[in-house]
């Protein structure tokens, strides 16, 4: 609860609570678990959410499946990350295991997200020698989620990279 407000208790219905889903959806896409977590701390009460929830998926604007694709795309345009931490990510946000594996089904190369991913790092690395470059710099993606076969290769190239004279 924020500090200097008053937790108002508020008796919700159905076209109330309906209005407050459809205010969140209009900031972000968000999965069931995300909206029905929201009803709760709200206390609303659990048939009244059940059956908001049904009404939202029934208008189409809650959909775990969807949300998992939009936030897979969105996470590899904007900021690079490797499948298992988009995995967990996804879980974290209550996405059933086969709407991950569906997103995630979608191919992208590993090895050029985390290039993009790694590049603005190992400009700041730059001036580090080889043994700290390399170290942080994998540590870097490892926590990116990307596996070792993925990240020791890109580390390598960046250095050899950052070698050449410009």
């Amino acid at each position: 609860m924020k500090r200097g407000r008053r937790e108002r208790v508020r008796e919700w219905n159905a076209d109330s609570l309906y209005a407050y889903g459809l205010r969140l959806l209009t900031f972000r896409t968000r999965s069931e678990r995300e909206m029905r977590q929201r009803f709760q701390l709200r206390g609303a009460s659990p048939e009244l959410i059940d059956s908001t929830l049904d009404r939202l998926k029934a208008g189409g604007l809650i959909d775990d499946q969807a949300f998992a694709e939009a936030w897979v795309e969105s996470r590899r345009r904007s900021s690079p990350r490797g499948d298992r931490l988009l995995q967990q990510e996804l879980m974290h946000k209550g996405v059933a295991r086969p709407a991950i594996d569906t997103a995630l089904a979608d191919e992208a190369d590993e090895m050029d997200l985390a290039r993009i991913a790694a590049a603005k790092k190992a400009r700041a690395l730059a001036a580090e020698p080889e043994a700290v470059f390399v170290r942080r710099l994998t540590d870097f993606l490892l926590r990116r989620g990307f596996g070792w076969e993925v990240a020791a290769p890109v580390v390598r190239e960046l250095w050899a990279e950052r070698e050449v004279p410009s």
